[in-house]
């Protein structure tokens, strides 16, 4: 096989970014100014004197190196990476990342203005960003809780099978009486999980990649307990989860993922929470596997909405498919 032949190389195991550098003129305040971004700190860059780290509070040590402008990283065979100044480097370069942050669009906004830095909207063709030029040379693609969603929704599904057709989605909204904090805290916390929607079990591993697993038949066999092997694809505490989330059981489709994100907006009275749940193909029997699930995610709401009203029903009188053993949204 060619070096540049990979066609046949697969990986099993699942990505995450947790260190990128880039370089300014000023370290410390662009190390500050990505650490009010992320929600981080900032600490002295031992390896490189003169450089910063933002470190994020994500609990996976997820940081951005901020180097001194003209730092390169050489590679050293007697140990680890060397920094080494190089005097006839650019002042532009090709770093650019992408970054989900909680921040408000008017936040980033006035961080910009504050720092004289360029800004502008952009669309990426499906979804938004905020590009921010650090120091005018360094592209930070922002992305709020609301582009996030946007961007999520534009992408196929990790495990969703391939087909050449566009995928659909179902969006679904409803209004509580309680502060966003409050409500995302109970789609993520396992004990108000199990209280408001009824399960037996929650399995929820709070990271990128984690577990989200709703279990609605702990007696079942393997792939019939409920949403086994879901994971977490990201999360902005009070803004936005998102989750990959399995097709019923009893459709007979080897248990193909569809995602879901779910938006905590702040509105006069609480918090809209919208559902978006994408990833239906256009085959008939995702066609009914939408229907399923168009039906169930009406109770799940209705049920979350009358929670935080103060009482949950043991049951709804809703006419639907047998939910037996699947793992839908909402068992009654």
């Amino acid at each position: 096989m060619s070096k540049h032949d990979l066609t046949s190389v697969s990986c099993q195991s699942e990505a995450m970014l947790h260190r990128c550098s880039l370089s300014a003129e000023d370290p410390h305040l662009v190390a500050q100014q990505m650490a009010q971004l992320i929600g981080g700190v900032v600490s002295p860059f031992d390896a490189c004197p003169g450089g910063f780290v933002a470190w994020s509070n994500d609990g996976l040590g997820t940081s951005f190196e901020v180097l001194p402008r003209g730092i390169e990283v050489k590679p050293d065979t007697r140990g680890p990476a060397q920094f080494e100044r190089n005097y006839f480097s650019q002042h532009l370069s090709s770093t650019r990342m992408t970054l989900s942050v909680s921040c408000s669009p008017d936040d980033i906004e006035k961080l910009a203005e504050r720092n004289e830095w360029p800004i502008r909207y952009s669309d990426r063709g499906g979804y938004e960003v905020i590009e921010l030029w650090v120091e005018g040379h360094t592209l930070l693609e922002l992305m709020t809780p609301r582009m996030m969603s946007g961007y999520l929704e534009s992408l196929g599904s990790p495990r969703i099978a391939g087909s050449g057709t566009a995928v659909r989605r179902l969006e679904f909204a409803v209004e509580v009486q309680v502060a966003p904090a409050e409500a995302w805290q109970a789609w993520v916390d396992p004990e108000l999980l199990c209280e408001w929607w009824d399960l037996q079990e929650a399995h929820v591993d709070l990271r990128i990649g984690g577990a989200y697993e709703l279990i609605f038949l702990p007696e079942g066999g393997e792939g019939l307990r409920g949403s086994e092997g879901c994971r977490i694809l990201d999360y902005v505490p009070g803004r936005l989860l998102a989750f990959t989330f399995n097709s019923p059981s009893h459709l007979d489709m080897g248990r193909d993922h569809t995602w879901v994100t779910v938006d905590f907006a702040p509105s006069e009275t609480g918090t809209v929470v919208t559902v978006n749940h994408c990833g239906f193909l256009s085959d008939e029997r995702w066609i009914e596997c939408r229907e399923f699930f168009r039906q169930a995610w009406r109770r799940t709401l209705r049920r979350f909405e009358t929670y935080w009203a103060g009482s949950v029903p043991s049951s709804v009188n809703e006419q639907s498919v047998d939910l037996r053993g699947l793992p839908a949204p909402a068992i009654d």
